[in-house]
């Protein structure tokens, strides 16, 4: 199977999810896909709670289904993914729209690139691009920061 199709896979409980919230039974054909020692990380800074590296399939299950939901609520795609393969890597690019739960702050159409590596059939490495902007100033207020 072509990584394309793995990449499909994985995230066809997001794209069936279009337009709704999602809900922890979406992400459960991403959570079978990856593999044991996956590493996650996303581009916000080392500080904040979805900062940093994730290590281990269990750490990104933790993250999506505990540590994201404690931040950011209402989180759905608004559109179709798209694909784009690059040998053992393929780029799912795409626009979603969330509120930040700390301020209210509503975030929509905002767009995303993530880069998944392949090996085995399964994800070893995560990548995630994305404006997380009003969620890293929601964190400063919890620091006591302006």
């Amino acid at each position: 199977m072509d990584n394309v199709t793995l990449a499909r896979r994985a995230y066809s409980g997001f794209e069936a999810a279009i337009g709704r919230r999602r809900t922890v039974a979406d992400y459960l054909a991403f959570f079978n896909r990856l593999a044991i020692d996956v590493v996650a990380r996303y581009t916000v800074p080392e500080d904040t709670p979805m900062g940093g590296e994730f290590l281990g399939k269990s750490a990104v299950v933790e993250l999506t289904v505990v540590t994201a939901p404690r931040l950011v609520e209402n989180v759905r795609l608004t559109e179709s993914l798209t694909y784009i393969p690059d040998g053992n890597q393929v780029c799912v690019v795409g626009r979603e729209s969330y509120t930040v739960r700390r301020t209210g702050v509503a975030v929509k159409d905002r767009g995303f690139g993530t880069v998944l590596d392949f090996a085995g059939g399964s994800i070893t490495r995560i990548v995630s691009y994305k404006d997380m902007s009003e969620l890293v100033a929601a964190c400063q207020l919890d620091r006591g920061g302006d």
